[in-house]
C-alpha cells in the first residue's frame, strides 16, 4: 500500500490532532489532576480523524491517544504498568474510539 496526498493529509491531520491534545493536556495537568480524567481531551482527536479521514485514521488517532494517556496520565506515569482497573479504563476508551471510528465511516460512505 502506498500513500497518497489524500492518506497523508488525513494521517497527518490525526497526528496533529493527537499532538495538539496530548500538548493541551500536559499544559492543564499542573493545575488540574489528570488522573481522574486521562483521556479529556483525546476524544476531540479521535472524532476529528475518523470524521476527517475515516475508520483507520480513526483507528489510529484512537491507539496513538491509549498509549499517550497510559504513559503521561496514568499512575504510575512516565510507565506503561497497569493494573485491572487502569486496564478497563483504556479499554473503555479503545472501545469507544473503535465506536466512533465506525458510526464516522458509515456516515461518509452514505
Amino acid at each position: 500500500m502506498y500513500l497518497t496526498s489524500s492518506s497523508t493529509r488525513r494521517y497527518t491531520v490525526t497526528l496533529l490532532s493527537v499532538m495538539f491534545s496530548l500538548v493541551l493536556m500536559l499544559g492543564i495537568s499542573e493545575f488540574v489532576s489528570m488522573t481522574a480524567s486521562p483521556f479529556l481531551l483525546f476524544y476531540e482527536a479521535v472524532m476529528l480523524s475518523a470524521w476527517y479521514g475515516g475508520i483507520r485514521p480513526g483507528l489510529s488517532a484512537t491507539s496513538l491517544s491509549a498509549l499517550a494517556s497510559w504513559y503521561f496520565f496514568i499512575s504510575p506515569t512516565y510507565s506503561f504498568n497497569l493494573n485491572l482497573l487502569h486496564f478497563i479504563r483504556i479499554s473503555l476508551f479503545i472501545l469507544q474510539g473503535v465506536f466512533v471510528s465506525i458510526l464516522c465511516e458509515s456516515l461518509n460512505t452514505t
